[in-house]
């Protein structure tokens, strides 16, 4: 599936290069940066995968399920750290990493859990989203797009088969791609106007 390797590369550098945007920015948006980092890599194991070799398929499905399991509900953290508990982020981010990552390789083949955990993890997205959706209309905007972008990715286009003119894999790495973009760039802006409004002013 040469569509799905291109595609796959798309979302990798995305997702890697939104991470390390967000690793900048500190606090929450840290936060969510490991997490579209971990997408970013699973991402590049799917474009050597998906070029022909086959024999990468088990550690592509392991990186990728660990990039579902622990990247994406890392955002969905970092989005509710960065805008609601800024000071805390940094002492949230190891503990919810732990327990994500726990939780990840006890229950990695239950597939119900990548459902579940990826909705609460989009669903913190939300709930934060609305928070500022009067001060920051814009930041709202972009998050709320990008999660309910993230679960139409998930629930509705990944599948077997074809749409149009690309397999459903590919269509599913490029909605992903839009929906990190949004949820990066989102939270990139709310950290900056953050950063800028608790800075001292001079008289």
């Amino acid at each position: 599936m040469i569509d799905a390797a291109w595609t796959d590369a798309v979302l990798a550098v995305v997702a890697l290069g939104a991470g390390f945007r967000l690793l900048r920015h500190g606090a929450g948006a840290a936060t969510a940066g490991v997490g579209l980092f971990l997408v970013g890599v699973a991402a590049v194991f799917g474009v050597v995968r998906f070029s022909g070799v086959d024999t990468l398929a088990p550690t592509h499905w392991g990186v990728s399920r660990l990039a579902s399991l622990v990247g994406v509900p890392l955002v969905g953290v970092g989005w509710a750290t960065e805008i609601g508990w800024p000071d805390r982020a940094q002492q949230v981010r190891p503990y919810a990493f732990v327990l994500l990552l726990v939780a990840a390789v006890a229950l990695i083949a239950v597939p119900l859990y990548g459902t579940v955990i990826g909705a609460l993890g989009m669903g913190l997205v939300a709930m934060a989203s609305l928070v500022v959706l009067r001060r920051a209309p814009m930041v709202a905007a972009f998050g709320l797009l990008g999660a309910s972008g993230v679960a139409v990715s998930g629930l509705v286009i990944l599948g077997e088969g074809s749409m149009g003119p690309l397999s459903r894999v590919a269509w599913f790495h490029l909605a992903l791609a839009g929906s990190f973009a949004l949820l990066g760039e989102g939270l990139v802006r709310f950290s900056r106007a953050r950063v800028a409004a608790e800075a001292p002013r001079g008289d």
